[in-house]
């Protein structure tokens, strides 16, 4: 039986990977920033505990745990978006999105 449940874990693993893969989902520095930021709203003013949590959320394990907490937060909204009819088509995001780097690129 263990080995049935690890089985089922490693392909629930899989597709879930592979649905990101196709969904081109990422996790963004501002994603980060933003997760960090409400996480550490939960701490009150007191600023040095603000700065040494997030020093944790910031980097490797902490890191880590908050990329994925985010990457999970974007599936599960990618998947509502999908199932409901509301997600829109991939390939268009994609032609605005060089469409927008390559406007900023000439303002520089």
């Amino acid at each position: 039986q263990m080995r049935e449940s690890a089985e089922e874990r490693v392909r629930r693993g899989l597709v879930l990977r592979q649905f990101v893969l196709e969904e081109k989902l990422t996790v963004e520095a501002s994603d980060v920033d933003a997760a960090v930021d409400k996480r550490l709203d939960s701490f009150g003013e007191d600023e040095d505990l603000r700065e040494r949590l997030r020093t944790i959320f910031t980097q490797g394990d902490g890191l880590l745990a908050i990329n994925n907490e985010v990457l999970m937060e974007k599936v599960q909204e990618r998947i509502e978006a999908v199932v409901t009819g509301n997600a829109p088509d991939l390939d268009a995001l994609e032609v605005a999105a060089i469409a927008t780097e390559a406007d900023e690129s000439e303002e520089e």
